[in-house]
């Protein structure tokens, strides 16, 4: 599945951060946050947003895995025989 990452909010918080927000695939669960310095080239912000992106995609694509494999048995499970 190709995943999409797409920026939802950015904020100032200082003189010296701003914070970034993003979303992968319409996703509201996958919200991620990311602080950059201020002080950060052109260069160095855009390869750390890249890298956080693609590490957003590649846990999202996890997430959705692991939900296609559990939920045969999750949904096999009958809740009276679940003893804890």
């Amino acid at each position: 599945m190709k995943h999409i990452v797409e920026l939802v909010e950015s904020k100032e918080l200082n003189d010296c951060f701003v914070g970034f927000r993003f979303r992968c695939c319409g996703d509201e669960s996958t919200d991620s946050y990311c602080t950059l310095a201020l002080s950060l080239t052109a260069d160095e912000t855009q390869e750390t947003i890249l890298h956080h992106k693609t590490k957003m995609a590649a846990a999202h694509d996890k997430k959705l895995s692991f939900r296609e494999k559990t939920h045969p048995i999750i949904g096999a499970l009958n809740p009276s025989e679940i003893v804890i």
